[in-house]
Order: C-alpha cells, then structure tokens, then sequence
C-alpha cells in the first residue's frame, strides 16, 4: 500500500509535467494523461482465464483508493478478467463504462489498439489495465519509453 502510495504521488507529478509539455507542444489538441498498470495478483486457475487471488482483490481496491484524486475518466482493460477485475472498484465507483481492447498473441498490436482507444479520450484521464507483458509495449506505443517486461510477481508500479 505504500509503495503504491509513493508511486502515485510520483505518477501524479510526472503526469502533471507531461500535461504542461504537451499542452506547449500542441495547444490543438487537449492532453490526455495515460495511468498504465499491470492487473493485480491472478489465481492459477483456470489456466486460460483465472480471476484474481484475493490479495489481488485487495490490491484492485487499493489502486482505486490510490487513484481516487486522479481524475480518471476513462478506463481500458483486455478481455481478460484479471484486468477487468483489477478495474472494476474504480469503474464502479466513478460509474464508468469499461473499454475492452482484445489481447491476443501480437502484442505490438495489441499496444497499437490501446494507444489508438487511448488517443480517442483527448483531454482526459484514462486507466489501462494491462498485463506484464503488454505494459512496456503499451507505454512506448503512447511514445514512453522503453521499459523492460515486468516480472512474474510485479504488480505494484504505476506508469503515468
């Protein structure tokens, strides 16, 4: 819970920074802060489609609590429950409606679908849901950088 306390405090000046650069370098257009996280802890089963432990559960709870002051309005997820899960307090709360962007096996266009539903929500703040392999591609599809894939046990970090 701290981690993601310190991480969001981080986040929300890093968003605050980007705003202010692209609202310079295109006043045309109204920027859009993108939060990327990977979906809270999975159960291991079923194999294919596992919903979230209940640490999982509470870390989904924690994100939203953490994201409350965020100004999220928008919300994207995979197809997966484990995202849609990790989602869900937020969405709940906020009374939005969840955006789904079909994860299949080509990852690089699975980031290119998300970065384009993103670039549809100008001038607000969205959520993406993303797994530990899509998260990096996600990120460098909205013009990020790099980052490396997160690990098996990663589910703390929130990218802005």
């Amino acid at each position: 819970m701290i981690a993601v306390r310190r991480c969001f405090v981080v986040a929300i000046r890093v968003a605050l920074f980007a705003a202010t650069l692209s609202a310079g370098a295109n006043a045309q257009r109204a920027p859009i802060v993108v939060i990327v996280v990977r979906h809270a802890e999975k159960d291991t089963l079923p194999p294919d489609d596992p919903p979230l432990t209940a640490a999982g559960a509470a870390r989904a709870l924690a994100l939203d609590r953490a994201l409350a002051a965020a100004g999220v309005q928008a919300v994207i997820t995979t197809q997966l429950r484990r995202t849609r899960e990790t989602a869900r307090p937020i969405a709940e709360r906020l009374g939005l409606v969840v955006q789904t962007v079909k994860r299949d096996e080509d990852i690089t266009a699975h980031a290119r679908a998300v970065a384009a539903a993103v670039l549809k929500e100008e001038g607000k703040t969205v959520l993406v849901v993303g797994h530990g392999e899509t998260v990096g591609p996600i990120i460098a599809a909205l013009g990020g950088p790099q980052i490396r894939n997160l690990c098996a046990n990663e589910y703390s970090h929130i990218f802005v």
